[in-house]
């Protein structure tokens, strides 16, 4: 009777800890706003469009890979970009976003703008 009840209680909490995993994994990215966002550089290395219409960008010697989400759907063309900027130095604007179990060691970076010689090229910033 007594293991009967204690693997019931296991059950459990192993079904509300998976639950509040898969919760967490898919919290939206947050809105990007001066506040929440980080303004950092580098040199390109890499830009493609990997899946799902996003954006994908390497910078030389980060480990990050950043993307804009849906870029295509945004009117950017992945090729474009790689032969404009391919070694250019660009400014991004970073999301900050929380832990994720789908990302746990922040290695997928949002991106909410992205700049080149004083152009903005996109921007999903609120203020």
């Amino acid at each position: 009777m007594k293991s009967s009840i204690l693997s019931k209680l296991g059950i459990g909490f192993i079904a509300l800890f998976a639950f509040l995993i898969l919760a967490v994994a898919w919290l939206k990215v947050p809105t990007p706003t001066d506040k929440n966002t980080e303004l950092i550089s580098g040199q390109i290395e890499y830009i493609g469009s990997p899946c799902c219409k996003d954006i994908g960008i390497r910078l030389k010697g980060d480990s990050h890979f950043y993307y804009i989400n849906r870029g295509t759907e945004q009117g950017l063309d992945a090729d474009d970009l790689s032969y404009r900027l391919s070694g250019e130095r660009i400014s991004m604007r970073i999301i900050e976003t929380r832990w994720s179990p789908l990302n746990p060691g922040n290695r997928t970076v949002p991106v909410a703008e992205l700049s080149f010689n004083d152009e903005v090229i996109f921007s999903s910033m609120v203020n």
